[in-house]
């Protein structure tokens, strides 16, 4: 029993150490090709974009990326939004929130009134 705990753990691990490797290389080529006003300190975000999972992560790395020229402290910006995200805040919540809303507007209005025969 105590050797399948330690299976598990350890591909949580291998999952954490490629998906580090993965931010670390694409914060890597932001600092390099990404046009940023300042380098991102992979040291400072890491843990909270490891905090966030790959697919936020790599949503926040992407949203910097179209507003590079205008977010004077990359690193910052990282640091807030993985922080809003972790708050339920961040830009995948939000587009999971947009789908489950329900749909209101001119298509219910024009829906046809159903007789009461009662």
């Amino acid at each position: 029993m105590e050797r399948s705990k330690a299976v598990r753990r350890g591909g949580n691990f291998a999952k954490r150490a490629a998906a580090s490797a993965k931010l670390s290389k694409k914060i890597g080529w932001l600092n390099n090709h990404g046009g940023l006003v300042t380098e991102i300190r992979y040291s400072e975000v890491k843990d909270l974009l490891t905090k966030v999972g790959d697919d936020e992560a790599l949503m926040i790395l992407k949203n910097l990326e179209g507003k590079a020229a205008q977010i004077q402290n990359p690193t910052a910006y990282i640091i807030t939004s993985a922080k809003n995200s972790l708050d339920g805040k961040g830009p995948h919540q939000r587009r999971q929130r947009m789908r489950l809303r329900p749909r209101t507007g001119a298509d219910d209005s024009e829906a046809p009134e159903v007789a009461d025969d009662a």
